[in-house]
C-alpha cells in the first residue's frame, strides 16, 4: 500500500485478515491494524462502501480494546468521516468530525496540528452542507 499498489495490497491484507481472525482472535492489535489497511486501500481505490465496511470494523475493535478516549479512536472517527464525505453523506461526515473533535479537545489539545486538521474537516463538511458561516467559524478558529 505504501508504494501505491493499493490493488495488490489489498488483496495480501484480505488475506491476512482470514489468517489473523482464525489464529489471533477478533480483537488482537494485528488484526485491528490489518482491518485498518484493508479500510485505507479500499479508500484509495474509490471504492468507499468496503472502505466504510471495515473503517466501521475497525472503529468497533478500538472502542473496545482501547476505548473512546484513545487518539487512536478519534483518528477513526476522521477516517470514517472523510469517506462519508466521498460518499456525499456530509451530515454523517460531520457528526464523526465533531466526536473526533470532542475527542481530540481534551486527548492531544487545540494546540496540535492534527486538531487543526480536524477543524479543516469540519469547516469543510459545512461548507459541503451550504453552511458557509460555520465553515468560516471553523476555518478561523
Amino acid at each position: 500500500i505504501h508504494l501505491g499498489e493499493y490493488t495488490k495490497g489489498l488483496d495480501y491484507y484480505l488475506q491476512c485478515e482470514a489468517f489473523q481472525k482464525t489464529s489471533l482472535g477478533e480483537i488482537h492489535p494485528v488484526l485491528r491494524n490489518t482491518l485498518r489497511n484493508i479500510g485505507v486501500a479500499y479508500s484509495k481505490l474509490g471504492r468507499y462502501r468496503e472502505a466504510l465496511e471495515y473503517s466501521l470494523r475497525y472503529e468497533a475493535i478500538i472502542r473496545k480494546s482501547l476505548g473512546i478516549l484513545h487518539p487512536d479512536y478519534a483518528e477513526i472517527l476522521t477516517n470514517i468521516g472523510v469517506v462519508y464525505n466521498h460518499l456525499g453523506e456530509y451530515k454523517k461526515a460531520l457528526e464523526y468530525f465533531l466526536r473526533c473533535e470532542s475527542i481530540e479537545k481534551t486527548s492531544i489539545g487545540e494546540a496540535h496540528p492534527t486538531y487543526a486538521t480536524t477543524l479543516s474537516n469540519i469547516g469543510v463538511a459545512h461548507s459541503d452542507l451550504g453552511e458557509y458561516g460555520k465553515a468560516l467559524e471553523y476555518y478561523l478558529r
